[in-house]
């Protein structure tokens, strides 16, 4: 890893690409999120004033300043599992500012010399960046896979931090169960024996989720295709969109890993976030042969 990179408590952040990593779950944060946590970064155990950290995210000025900065925060917050009233890395200090007051780790770089790269990977050690699996291959069970033999619900620490890396682990079984039930859907499809009817895929991590393959009137599209709308946030509580949000980039990537697989871009799939489309509809303007959508509940200290 690169010295550029930061770290602190066991989260490694990339400023460059925004990618926000720990123990293997990685969160893609935005651009300005990225600023207010590098210039804290920067800065640890002082105080940043909100102004300075205004000119730096706004530099020509904004309307509203001070609710895009809030934002911003909060977005980060999210991203970490923090709170504003038992603040673990940031600290707020009314009417002056924010500071960061989480303990940075050194560089291994600097202390060994030797790269200490992240790889991805599910609970039970395996990459999930490794070679392209084809639809039949990613579907095969691992019985020596502790993943799925977990509970329908994944605990998390206190102070709202889940105890394992929660994003990576709900997607890697995201993955693996819609995978499976996409392979048998083709499958099924080859032997012209299913209609039209929605296909529910529950997931053992808990994410809901309904599988729709796209009706095979008035247009062909690739045979292995999908679109991954974006999860809907059930929680109830806006500020946990961001999780929701995180959730269903970590399933396009980890989808978009997989041979022969053709997933329907992000931009293309978040254009429909906060719509309830018709599933037939969105295949056909997104032009893949099935549409998956779900719902994430994060109540309390539980994910479901």
């Amino acid at each position: 890893m690169s010295s550029s990179k930061l770290r602190f408590d066991g989260w490694v952040l990339d400023p460059e690409s925004g990618d926000l990593q720990r123990a293997g779950a990685r969160i893609r944060l935005q651009e300005q999120p990225v600023q207010v946590l590098r210039e804290l970064i920067a800065h640890a155990g002082s105080v940043v004033p909100r102004e300075r950290l205004i000119a730096l995210l706004w530099p020509n000025g904004v309307v509203d300043f001070d609710t895009g900065l809030n934002t911003a925060v909060r977005k980060l917050r999210s991203a970490l599992g923090d709170t504003s009233e038992k603040p673990r890395y940031i600290e707020t200090l009314p009417r002056r500012g924010y500071r960061f007051i989480a303990a940075l780790d050194p560089d291994p770089e600097a202390t060994s010399g030797a790269s200490a790269a992240l790889p991805m990977s599910d609970p039970a050690g395996a990459s999930l960046a490794s070679a392209p699996l084809s639809p039949k291959e990613a579907a095969a069970p691992s019985e020596a896979d502790p993943a799925a033999k977990s509970s329908t619900a994944m605990r998390l620490a206190p102070g709202g931090r889940l105890r394992l890396p929660a994003l990576a682990a709900i997607a890697a079984l995201a993955v693996a169960m819609l995978v499976a039930g996409l392979y048998a859907l083709w499958r099924a499809r080859s032997s012209a024996s299913v209609t039209n009817a929605a296909v529910q895929a529950p997931l053992q991590s808990g994410v809901a989720a309904t599988l729709a393959p796209a009706s095979a009137a008035a247009f062909s599209p690739p045979h292995y295709s999908i679109a991954v709308l974006p999860f809907v946030n059930m929680s109830g509580d806006p500020n946990q969109q961001y999780f929701s949000d995180g959730l269903t980039e970590e399933l396009l990537n980890s989808l978009s890993r997989i041979d022969e697989l053709q997933v329907a871009a992000r931009t293309s799939s978040f254009s429909f976030q906060g719509e309830h489309p018709d599933l037939t509809t969105v295949a056909h303007k997104l032009n893949v042969a099935s549409v998956l959508e779900g719902s994430v509940r994060r109540s309390g200290h539980t994910v479901r």
